[in-house]
């Protein structure tokens, strides 16, 4: 078993590392305000079209068909 001096220093590097995620979580909540507030960018058109560009890139050679396949599933 882990000594106590290490299980310390895992939890302390963890909790670090929880601390900036959340700074960045509320830094990134502060930029979308701003964009939306000063600039009148739609968050949840912004937000949806961010997630489906990712998609895409996930995606790579596969875009073509996937872009098919979503207009078949448009039509029906």
């Amino acid at each position: 078993m882990a000594s106590k001096h290490v299980i310390r220093e895992l939890v302390g590097k963890l909790w670090t590392i929880e601390n900036e995620m959340e700074t960045l979580r509320e830094d990134r909540k502060a930029i979308m305000k701003e964009y939306e507030e000063s600039h009148g960018v739609d968050k949840k058109a912004f937000q949806g079209a961010l997630r489906i560009a990712k998609i895409r890139m996930k995606l790579g050679d596969a875009v073509d068909e996937a872009d098919q396949m979503v207009n078949f599933i448009d039509d029906v």
